[in-house]
């Protein structure tokens, strides 16, 4: 099997896009929202002269329709993903305005091993989040929860979740050869350790000027962004940093840190309270 990564331009609802190449069909995993994307990943698979055997999708915001009619405009392609993204793809949808989105044709359960196009592939589960794992490659692809030298959204909370997957993840497969991040070429565990470092400093930093406050006056906002664009230089997305400082703020007041007893509610999946809807 080859992996052939799709990176577009930088963009909060966009992530990687990966051609996994088997001896006679290709399997994409997430498509691109953007028409002119989708375009070029959909050259991007012709180029290898085999057919698309299937869509996969990751995270529930990797799929628009109109794009997915780009990519496989005949619908002869399976359109594939897990429980838990098909629940959280439905439920974005529904708040959506415009006609439901295509149905999955097969939902794929973490824990069970698939052979689609000659391509063993399966989903773990960790921590909610769920994980393609390519056992030829020794891979996880890991869209959702990584992405290389790229302000992580936080706007909406969840980066207690978030870290908490990292740590699972490290825990129970830290091990793997590759990890297939949402932005930036493939890695070892360093790409999971940076995103939890990158995540935790943030974080850290907005509390300790927040004091507990739940919201922040603007001149402290505007602080505490020139600090983190400092401490991340060039990183990819620095217009959201303003708005992560915010759901940060609201965030921690929210919750007993940093060693609070009580739990705090789970979203549907890892992904639905790391990616914006």
């Amino acid at each position: 099997m080859n992996i052939h990564p799709f990176q577009p331009a930088d963009g909060v609802f966009r992530a990687n896009s990966l051609i996994l190449e088997g001896t006679g069909a290709v399997i994409l995993v997430d498509a691109q929202p953007d028409p002119a994307e989708a375009r070029a990943l959909r050259a991007r698979i012709a180029s290898l002269g085999k057919p698309l055997a299937a869509i996969l999708l990751t995270w529930p915001q990797a799929d628009p329709d109109e794009a997915l009619a780009i990519l496989d405009p005949l619908r002869q392609a399976a359109l594939l993903t897990t429980p838990a993204v098909a629940t959280a793809r439905a439920l974005i949808a529904a708040a959506l305005p415009g006609p439901p989105p295509r149905c999955p044709d097969r939902l794929l359960p973490p824990g069970r091993a698939f052979c689609i196009g000659g391509i063993h592939l399966g989903f773990i589960s960790v921590e909610g989040a769920d994980l393609l794992h390519l056992p030829e490659a020794d891979a996880l692809v890991a869209h959702a929860l990584v992405r290389r030298a790229c302000h992580p959204w936080l706007a909406e909370g969840g980066s207690a979740t978030w870290l908490s997957c990292l740590a699972a993840l490290l825990r129970e497969r830290g091990g793997a050869r590759w990890y297939f991040p949402g932005r930036g070429a493939p890695g070892g565990p360093e790409l999971l350790l940076g995103q939890q470092r990158d995540i935790a400093t943030l974080r850290a930093m907005v509390t300790a000027a927040a004091r507990g406050r739940p919201s922040l006056s603007p001149e402290l906002v505007e602080r505490l962004t020139r600090a983190a664009l400092r401490r991340f230089p060039g990183y990819a997305l620095a217009e959201i940093v303003p708005l992560n400082i915010a759901g940060l703020a609201a965030e921690c007041a929210a919750r007993t840190l940093p060693s609070e007893g009580s739990k705090s509610t789970r979203p549907a999946t890892a992904a639905r309270a790391i990616l914006p809807a």
